[in-house]
């Protein structure tokens, strides 16, 4: 997307002088040489999202549906920087859960680290994404999922 590498590079120098670790999915459209990676960041191609999450503290993402509804159900805080297309209504809508903290897009380092730093330390964030994981939860999303796909199978 538009604006990809840039973000990616502000958020690396946001989180280089924090004491955390960190990990970085680039997926297949950016190059890994082509961006300023801390000694704090890991960096990785993909990665399982259930087997990463339990582990994070918070996810700082562009807002895409599939790693904002993985954080959700675990319970993690994040803070989003929408790139486009529907990132910019699934971080309003986790800021309106009080789940993390929504940034525009060209925010500077220095307000990605106080937002992370807020989502870190301010207890608020943990409780609102734990209560998100709890009612996504209770939902059964993965049963009506799988019930939709047998009832659609079952018309065809």
């Amino acid at each position: 997307m538009h604006g990809q590498k840039a973000l990616i590079d502000r958020v690396c120098e946001a989180v280089a002088d924090l004491d955390l670790d960190a990990v970085l999915t680039l997926g297949p459209t950016v190059d890994h040489d082509a961006v300023r990676v801390p000694d704090n960041v890991e960096v990785v191609a993909f990665a399982d999202h259930d087997r990463l999450m339990p582990g994070a503290a918070a996810v700082i993402g562009h807002g895409g549906l599939g790693t904002v509804l993985r954080a959700l159900a675990h319970g993690v805080p994040q803070l989003l920087l929408p790139l486009g297309r529907d990132q910019g209504f699934n971080g309003g809508r986790v800021e309106q859960l009080g789940a993390g903290i929504q940034l525009p897009t060209d925010a500077p380092p220095g307000r990605i680290r106080t937002a992370l730093r807020a989502l870190l330390t301010e207890p608020r964030y943990a409780t609102q994404a734990t209560l998100a994981a709890r009612r996504l939860a209770a939902d059964q999303p993965d049963r009506a999922a799988a019930e939709a796909l047998e009832h659609t199978a079952g018309r065809g």
